[in-house]
């Protein structure tokens, strides 16, 4: 498992996020040589649920090889009013890179509003052991996974 974390965190091109004053900015940042045209796509997630709540996609903008380049800036605030009920405290950020035709371009990342502990919604988890070869199962109220 830790090759596909190795796989992301070496990708060529990947989607960085973070906050400053309330506004979430997105960068793209690209080792690769030629220049590439690229878009964020933000979902926002219920803690309760696996959906997305609502999806926002940026402009594209052309991120020229070799650089970081901002694809998308954003109040927070004004992203969650327009997802229904989400609050910091009841939605968390995914968000990747895409280009012109819709392909993605490296790995996802996420963004927490707020600590995990925090988190409305977010149910403990329910796993257990089945067998002595490891079978686990976990299930929640959405989805039974084995």
């Amino acid at each position: 498992m830790l090759h596909y974390f190795a796989q992301d965190f070496f990708a060529a091109v990947l989607p960085v996020g973070f906050e400053d004053d309330g506004t979430l900015l997105i960068y793209a940042v690209s080792d690769l040589s030629p220049d590439l045209t690229l878009r964020a796509v933000v979902s926002v997630h219920s803690w309760s649920g696996l959906d997305p709540v609502c999806t926002l996609r940026s402009d594209l903008v052309l991120v020229p090889g070799g650089s970081a380049v901002v694809v998308l800036k954003q109040e927070v605030a004004a992203l969650l009013a327009g997802c229904g009920r989400c609050t910091r405290l009841s939605c968390l950020l995914t968000f990747h890179l895409e280009d012109g035709t819709g392909v993605q371009r490296g790995p996802s990342n996420y963004h927490f509003l707020c600590s995990p502990k925090d988190a409305e919604g977010l149910r403990k988890a329910n796993i257990t052991v089945r067998d002595r070869r490891f079978k686990v199962r976990a299930q929640n109220q959405e989805a039974d996974y084995e």
